[in-house]
């Protein structure tokens, strides 16, 4: 196995996930790496990971987390079984890369992104650019795995899903990137 369980989350409240959240880079965390991310910059990303800003999990965030369960069970749809690893997961060779992944598919070496988007925002998404398709690459690069699914709510009433292949020079580009970033940057 090419990851391991870094931590359970069953047990742990928010502050607690937020606290492991810092112990590497996740999937969320790539599109501030390669610029892509509005929301976020590289400083505060620092900040959140060096303990000086901490990562608040708000009812925005939580939202979410119960709609990715919702597009979850709609992709079940489709045939293809789920897994859900309530975990945060952390590659083995390059443990300062961690992820905390939505579902894997059971008996292959893929897994599953559930996002909820706008109508606008739904074209951007499915660019090779753009923050989704780095973060399950990132995934990819943690897990080993050979492809990831999106699911996304869309507009809250369409369910759209795609497959994403592994891209082997991206996700070398990702570790290198994450590499410096947690060695120079965040541990230094």
């Amino acid at each position: 196995m090419d990851y391991r369980i870094l931590i359970w989350k069953n047990n742990l409240d928010d502050s607690e996930v937020a606290k492991w959240r810092s112990k590497g880079i996740g999937g969320t965390d790539v599109s501030t790496l390669f610029g892509v991310n509005p929301s976020k910059s590289r400083r505060r990303l620092i900040e959140e990971k060096t303990g000086h800003t901490q990562l608040v999990i708000h009812e925005k965030m939580k939202f979410r987390m119960r709609v990715k369960d919702f597009i979850a069970e709609e992709f079940k749809k489709t045939g293809i079984k789920l897994l859900r690893k309530n975990a945060i997961l952390q590659n083995v060779k390059h443990p300062f890369m961690i992820a905390n992944v939505d579902r894997m598919i059971a008996g292959k070496k893929e897994g599953l992104l559930c996002k909820a988007t706008s109508n606008k925002d739904f074209t951007l998404q499915r660019n090779e650019r753009s923050s989704i398709y780095l973060q399950c690459q990132h995934y990819m690069a943690v897990t080993n795995a050979k492809g990831w699914w999106v699911a996304m709510l869309v507009g809250g009433i369409h369910l759209h899903y795609y497959y994403i292949d592994r891209d082997e020079n991206l996700i070398t580009k990702i570790i290198n990137t994450e590499k410096e970033f947690w060695y120079n940057e965040v541990l230094r």
